[in-house]
């Protein structure tokens, strides 16, 4: 890696990424994707994300493999019955943690890639019992357009009683970590939310200013609960609103978690929102059907989120523009 960026040792760990996560996530450089699945994966198997059929007998999981540090890296989707026993299995020429797995019924599974570019070839030939897959694409609304369409929604407003916060830091094998989580713990309709914000800080170089410190952020979203009557709703992307960053890559089991970043002037926006006395946040399931938005209250965080900006103080996330000056 070139001595004027942030060093990571988890980037020698690079999956190859197909073109249509680079392309719907809207990121300016590829050490950005490479920064977030860096923190995603940690072994030569990992899951990305999961999702059960309607009466939870069946598990479809989405899987990074890789043996050999980054330069070899496939992918992996495995439909398995809540016993363990294998139902299906399709390999995948890369890593392809933009997946979504939607279940039209028990043993009807539609496998979704994103239609923002190419994506890897899939063989059906290792499905069994009684399964049938097929493989769609799904269109990602962009940060804009799923903001005009929350503003067209209802929103739900939180109470100060009902939010809480915390706040973590510690060292990273290449820098520091400083992450703030906000709970709504009674939010209406969803029943329970949240929003996390991860900054990682590294030393970096830029040719004439010398040393300062780089920081990437990194976001999660997630809810506890779906609208009554909507088992078959994923959350597919969310976002704080007024800001351009957007969460896109699903996470975790039964697709209730997005993962994104705010890149450069994104997350300085971000910081300056934490100063203000609410957030608005929006959550949007299955790309275009549901859009919901949620105001938070900050007053009554004040003391985590205090801690949070202190500890981001000082960070350049705009580093990719300042570091060939």
């Amino acid at each position: 890696m070139c001595c004027t960026q942030p060093t990571n040792p988890c980037m020698s760990r690079l999956p190859r990424l197909n073109k249509g996560v680079l392309l719907f996530i809207g990121l300016a450089a590829l050490g950005f994707v490479v920064l977030l699945i860096s923190h995603l994966i940690s072994d030569d198997t990992e899951p990305f994300s999961s999702n059960s059929s309607p009466d939870k007998l069946l598990n479809a999981e989405n899987f990074f493999i890789d043996g050999c540090a980054g330069e070899c890296a496939t992918g992996l989707i495995a439909i398995k019955r809540k016993d363990g026993e294998k139902v299906g299995e399709i390999e995948l020429s890369s890593p392809t943690p933009d997946i979504f797995f939607y279940w039209v019924n028990n043993k009807n599974l539609r496998v979704l890639f994103s239609d923002a570019g190419d994506h890897p070839h899939i063989d059906l030939s290792k499905i069994s019992n009684g399964l049938t897959v097929s493989v769609g694409t799904y269109h990602v609304l962009s940060a804009s357009v799923a903001s005009a369409k929350a503003t067209q929604q209802p929103k739900y407003a939180v109470s100060d009683a009902a939010v809480s916060a915390s706040y973590t830091s510690g060292a990273a094998r290449d820098g520091e970590l400083c992450e703030l989580s906000m709970v709504a713990n009674q939010a209406p309709e969803l029943g329970k939310l949240g929003v996390e914000i991860e900054v990682h800080r590294d030393t970096c170089s830029y040719k004439k200013q010398g040393e300062a410190i780089c920081g990437f952020m990194n976001s999660r979203f997630w809810v506890a609960g779906k609208p009554e009557g909507s088992s078959q709703l994923m959350l597919t992307s969310a976002n704080i609103a007024g800001v351009s960053g957007y969460g896109v890559l699903p996470t975790g089991a039964d697709h209730m978690a997005i993962r994104g970043q705010f890149l450069e002037g994104d997350a300085n926006q971000i910081i300056d929102k934490l100063k203000g006395k609410s957030i608005s946040v929006d959550y949007n399931f299955n790309f275009s059907e549901l859009t919901m938005r949620y105001r938070l209250p900050l007053i009554s965080l004040s003391r985590p989120i205090e801690k949070f900006l202190k500890c981001v103080d000082g960070a350049d996330f705009e580093w990719s523009k300042h570091i060939q000056e």
